[in-house]
């Protein structure tokens, strides 16, 4: 990641980040994707790895992508740091993509682009789910950037 380069990304996840509670504002990762895709308008995405359901209505993530019931790309168990595996279907990545591929549906043809941004590295599940969206949708460029596991402050 490129401070200079990338100041938007930045200035986006920490304004998002301090519209959090405090439960939320300082942990877990957090993700914003700038999407450039023909016929999808919204064009900034946001999720958080422990905001889950959006009927819990927390306030400042009411337009974030959530888990959803029925995900078109399926997680897989992957380790964290300490090396214990879990199901990866929490993850922010996880969260956009099949958010993105929900609203994209069968236009398999469609273009555009995704600048992919998470304070953490990707781990496996999500590398593979990156892998499939990018087999589904082969017109889209999905760029991926990461902080090295350091969180942007809030603002």
């Amino acid at each position: 990641m490129n401070p200079r380069v990338d100041q938007h990304i930045i200035d986006k996840v920490a304004e998002a980040r301090g519209q959090l509670s405090n439960k939320y504002k300082e942990k877990g990762n957090f993700a914003y994707a700038e999407v450039n895709i023909s016929g999808i308008d919204k064009k900034d995405f946001y999720a958080h790895s422990g905001i889950h359901d959006a009927s819990k209505k927390i306030p400042g993530a009411e337009e974030f992508s959530f888990k959803t019931d029925n995900p078109i790309f399926q997680a897989t168990e992957a380790p964290n740091k300490a090396g214990q595996s879990f199901l990866r279907d929490v993850d922010t990545e996880y969260k956009i993509l099949n958010d993105l591929a929900d609203k994209i549906g069968t236009n398999y043809e469609v273009k555009g682009s995704i600048r992919l941004f998470t304070e953490k590295d990707t781990c496996d599940s999500c590398n593979l789910i990156i892998k499939q969206f990018d087999e589904k949708y082969p017109n889209i460029t999905i760029e991926v950037i990461h902080n090295n596991d350091n969180s942007i402050l809030p603002k």
